[in-house]
């Protein structure tokens, strides 16, 4: 009666550890986005810019983009993908990284923040004042009570402007 027992107890344990379904293997979109995540852990904890891991995290952003088009997340990573590029001064490939967002994902809550991107990147960084020009009158009037269309009313108003020029009003405002 003891083998018995015994023989059931090591059929049990066999048949226990034999039934557990083997680790699921991840898909190539999850091994994608976890890579990115890790990359934006690494990126985000210092204070200091690491030029060749903004590179690559971009890079990852697009590649994520251009394999997974239809999922929700890539209008994100596209918004990171161009923030990040302006920030290492890589004003062009903001502007592509936004565009993309414009004509591809409308409906991403932070659409309007692309359109005012856009020009911001424009003036700021390319020096393209009629582009600027453009993409704030075009965030106006689609977005004429977004939080940040003071901003874009304040920068249409000195666009164009030089420093001396600014300076100049101002000081004269202040008189």
């Amino acid at each position: 009666m003891r083998s018995g027992l015994g023989i059931f107890l090591l059929l049990t344990v066999f048949l226990f550890f034999s039934c557990k379904s083997p680790k699921k293997e991840l898909t190539e979109q999850e091994k994608l986005i976890n890579e990115i995540v890790g990359m934006e852990k690494e990126l985000y904890k210092s204070e200091e810019v690491d030029i060749d891991l903004a590179y690559n995290i971009i890079e990852k952003y697009v590649e994520y983009a251009n394999s997974f088009p239809k999922d929700t997340i890539v209008a994100d990573y596209l918004f990171k993908a161009a923030e990040i590029s302006m920030n290492i001064n890589e004003p062009e490939d903001a502007i592509v990284y936004l565009t993309r967002v414009e004509n591809d994902y409308k409906n991403y809550f932070n659409y309007p923040v692309c359109i005012f991107l856009k020009a911001f990147i424009f003036e700021n960084y390319i020096g393209d004042v009629e582009m600027a020009e453009k993409y704030y009158t075009l965030f106006l009037k689609s977005y004429p009570n977004h939080v940040m269309a003071k901003d874009a009313e304040a920068a249409l108003m000195y666009l164009g402007m030089s420093d001396e020029q600014l300076l100049e009003l101002f000081s004269v405002m202040n008189k």
